[in-house]
């Protein structure tokens, strides 16, 4: 049980989760109820660009929550994660880190308390994140590959950068973000470079590595998390674009990052599958490897050939920084 903090803020990033936020919600109050019956709770549901049931379903929830300690704001931003982090930022009622999850997991009953004990006891940290394990089974080879280090999650501890379905973070390096920059008007537009970083965990990771080092993140490994994992390549490759755009935007941001965390984001065959001495197993990380570099040069062709008609005088839409894989957002029980 913690008893040594009076309120903590959960932030909840919904976009299109009507599949999902329910089961989401539950697990949520049940690790709140493990953490401790003496903190006070406030929940912020960020409805992120929404355009199906989910606005409904968390005011339904939220209305006939009858839990003293568990307070629920449910507010708007435009689509991208960024903007409902800064939301959460602004509204929050307390000092303390903020405890931000994606509306597309089950959380384990240890999950909260685990969070809130790593970033206590270890003060120096700035984000403790959670262990992301598949709530399904794969069902065939190419999807075991295409999620390798959601199936073995020890691949993913060894990497100095964390991901984002479930984390807490002390500090606010968002709302804060106050960036001039230099690239031509056709690029700047396209990549809609003034609205700033789009993806949490790909902006966040690289701005702590770049103040901070490797040191002041870590995986929290009883805190758990479950998740539907991506079934098609399609649904793979938007995936690995949507990064490899974000990772493009933010060498234009800030170049000042490139060189100094380069090094964080080398290719190293991680430790955990040499131990495991499994032959099948290292020939599905190279194609997993080999994927992800195919996927994000294609990402770099399309987007080089959308800005080269730009440059020509060739009107575009701007970028679609944030493509929804479908795959993940599927009901957790059918």
């Amino acid at each position: 049980m913690i008893n040594f903090l009076e309120e903590i803020t959960i932030g909840i990033a919904a976009r299109n989760e009507e599949n999902t936020i329910i089961n989401c919600l539950d697990s949520i109050i049940k690790s709140t109820k493990k953490a401790s019956l003496s903190i006070r709770f406030e929940i912020i549901i960020v409805l992120n660009g929404c355009n199906d049931d989910t606005e409904k379903l968390v005011n339904e929830y939220a209305y006939f929550q009858d839990d003293k300690n568990i307070c629920f704001k449910i507010l708007k931003s435009q689509e991208g994660q960024i903007y409902a982090h800064k939301e959460v930022w602004k509204s929050k009622s307390n000092d303390n880190f903020i405890i931000f999850l994606d509306a597309d997991i089950i959380l384990n009953e240890n999950c909260i308390a685990s969070l809130i004990n790593e970033m206590e006891q270890n003060k120096n940290l700035e984000i403790a994140w959670a262990k992301c394990i598949s709530h399904k089974k794969a069902k065939s080879t190419i999807e075991k590959i295409i999620n390798l280090p959601d199936f073995y999650p020890e691949m993913r501890k060894e990497q100095n950068y964390f991901t984002g379905r479930a984390f807490a973070i002390r500090n606010d390096r968002i709302s804060i973000l106050d960036k001039t920059f230099k690239a031509k008007r056709y690029i700047e537009n396209y990549l809609r470079l003034k609205d700033g970083p789009m993806i949490d965990d790909v902006f966040l990771s690289k701005s702590i590595l770049y103040h901070k080092g490797k040191d002041v993140i870590k995986q929290c490994d009883l805190a758990v998390v479950y998740f539907n994992p991506i079934t098609n390549l399609y649904d793979f490759y938007l995936s690995q674009r949507r990064t490899a755009i974000e990772c493009i935007r933010l060498d234009i941001l800030f170049p000042e990052y490139q060189k100094k965390t380069k090094k964080y984001y080398k290719l190293i065959i991680p430790n955990s599958l040499k131990n495991k001495k499994s032959y099948g197993l290292l020939v599905c990380w190279i194609i997993y490897i080999f994927l992800k570099r195919i996927s994000r040069l294609f990402s770099k062709l399309e987007l080089n050939f959308k800005l080269l008609l730009c440059s020509l005088g060739f009107k575009q839409k701007p970028c679609n920084l944030w493509p929804s894989v479908l795959s993940t957002k599927r009901k957790f029980y059918e």
